[in-house]
Order: structure tokens, then sequence, then C-alpha cells
């Protein structure tokens, strides 16, 4: 298997972002909301770069697909997402760039206590993912609303300890 390396964004990334959120499948099954413009592509793309918590996943030299960090004011607690290009789904990729990506937030960030994930209760490939990386399933069913279209969704939380 070639290399999973992680790195941060650069501007160079841009074109690879935007196609990976205009694909209908990844965007519907990873609840985001496709850009109506170049601007606001441009804009959210920007925040990514200037993030020091948000990874891309480079797979045999070429982006693969990203995985950013959030927390709101808690800096114990980490939400993570993530979006793998369709041509290297069911490989072990994403599974082994999170593994890599959350022993690297540790590291940088000795006081975080807890990451979390949602996914939809349907996408069984994402539960795998964060499973194999010692999630566990937070009891309960969680109705949100898809930003891809507005829809109403069931989602799964997840949560690992650290």
């Amino acid at each position: 298997m070639p290399d999973i390396k992680l790195r941060h964004f650069r501007t160079d990334d841009y074109q690879v972002y935007v196609d990976l959120l205009n694909n209908q499948v990844i965007a519907e099954r990873s609840g985001m909301k496709n850009h109506l413009s170049s601007f606001e592509s441009w804009m959210a793309f920007r925040s990514l770069i200037e993030n020091n918590h948000h990874w891309v996943i480079e797979y045999d030299g070429q982006m693969a697909g990203f995985i950013l960090f959030f927390s709101e004011e808690d800096v114990h607690n980490f939400e993570v997402g993530y979006v793998l290009g369709q041509s290297f789904w069911n490989q072990g990729i994403m599974t082994q760039a999170l593994k890599i990506a959350l022993h690297n937030m540790t590291v940088e960030n000795p006081s975080i206590k807890k990451f979390t994930a949602g996914t939809w209760h349907d996408n069984l490939a994402s539960q795998v993912v964060l499973q194999k990386n010692d999630f566990t399933r937070v009891p309960g069913e969680f109705n949100v609303v898809s930003a891809f279209d507005n829809s109403p969704k069931t989602e799964y939380h997840l949560e690992k300890l650290v």
C-alpha cells in the first residue's frame, strides 16, 4: 500500500477540494452543502488553510480527501469530520488517515479529553472507520437536518475518550 501522509491545506488544493464538494454522492453522504458560487467556495476553502486542525490526506502523491477537527469553546473536546474521494473508498485509507490525525491532534494538544463524530445511520462505511479508531456509539438516534439538501436525517453519535 502506498504511503498515506497528512499535511495542512495549501492554495493549490483548491480545485480538488471543489471537485470533492461538487461530487453529489460525496456531498450527500457527508451532509455537506454544495457551494453556490466560486466566491462561497473560495471563502470556505480559505478557512481550511487558516486552521491548523484541518488536514489533507495524501495518498500515492495526490490529494485523496481531508479530515477536519472542530472545537467550539471547549478546547478539551473536538468533533471530527472527513471526506474521501470515491476512487479511494474501501481501501482502508480513511481508517489509517484518521488514526494518524487523531495521534497528531493528541500530541499537539495534550489537553484533549474526547473526540466526537456524527454519521448518518445508514453510512456503514463511516461507522466502521470510527469503530476501527476506537470510537464507541453513544446510545440513541438523533434527528438532524442535512446541510446538503435540508432533508431530515437520522444520525448516530460516536465518541472516543483520550
